[in-house]
């Protein structure tokens, strides 16, 4: 596999190649880049990763990793994260990348699916965060727990972690900053035995919410990766 030297590198968890816009931001911004599947990156040797690592959301779950292949991902989020790299976890990246450093992962204890644009929070408005509080796309069942080694930095009203930050390198975020209405479409199409579940918004609120807030968000998640990057 050539990877022509990306400044980053972004992770898959489905199986197909959808990175909703960081491809966008990160072309936008003059960063090359390579996507590349989960199966790809544990095979991957060390000398051909960047030092910057995104690694996406997917259906597995970090709770309890029944299968081979998500915990060889586990256990690569862990090596590089404490060799110094630069990682950004989202939903189940974070997730995994919280319980690398001990956090435990678990469903939500009311049986909540946290589904759609719900309010985030920051837990102290003076402390520095990557993204802005506002409402952001969500899709997940599990939640972090007793993440003592991370600085919380958001939550909402149905997750406690809803980003944080483990010292300048490692940040992560349970929503979706990098949603695009194509992906909705698919998760609602995917999804819909979901939408009457607690804490799960209709299709018609999803769609109409993303068109509040979606431009709004790129230029949030454009900003966190700048920041980011600069790690």
């Amino acid at each position: 596999m050539t990877f022509n030297s990306p400044a980053v590198l972004v992770v898959y968890n489905v199986h197909k190649r959808d990175a909703g816009i960081i491809p966008l931001l990160l072309s936008a911004s003059g960063l090359r880049y390579s996507l590349i599947s989960n199966r790809e990156f544990v095979q991957l040797q060390p000398q051909l990763v960047p030092r910057h690592l995104i690694i996406l959301g997917g259906p597995q779950s970090a709770a309890d990793i029944a299968d081979r292949e998500t915990l060889a991902l586990l256990r690569r989020i862990e090596f590089y994260a404490r060799r110094g790299y630069s990682i950004f976890g989202i939903c189940l990246g974070a997730q995994m990348l919280a319980r690398a450093f001990g956090a435990r992962i678990v469903r939500h204890r009311l049986g909540a699916r946290e589904i759609g644009y719900h309010r985030v929070y920051r837990l102290d408005p003076v402390m520095s965060c990557d993204l802005p509080e506002g409402h952001y796309y969500n899709w997940h069942y599990d939640v972090i727990e007793e993440f003592t080694a991370g600085r919380v930095l958001m939550q909402s009203e149905l997750a406690p972690i809803q980003a944080f930050r483990i010292a300048n390198n490692l940040f992560g975020v349970q929503f979706h900053p990098e949603i695009d209405l194509r992906t909705i479409h698919h998760a609602i199409k995917i999804g819909a035995h979901r939408l009457n579940d607690f804490g799960a918004h209709s299709a018609f609120d999803q769609i109409t919410a993303h068109r509040l807030h979606a431009q709004k968000n790129m230029a949030r998640l454009r900003g966190a990766l700048v920041r980011w990057l600069a790690n």
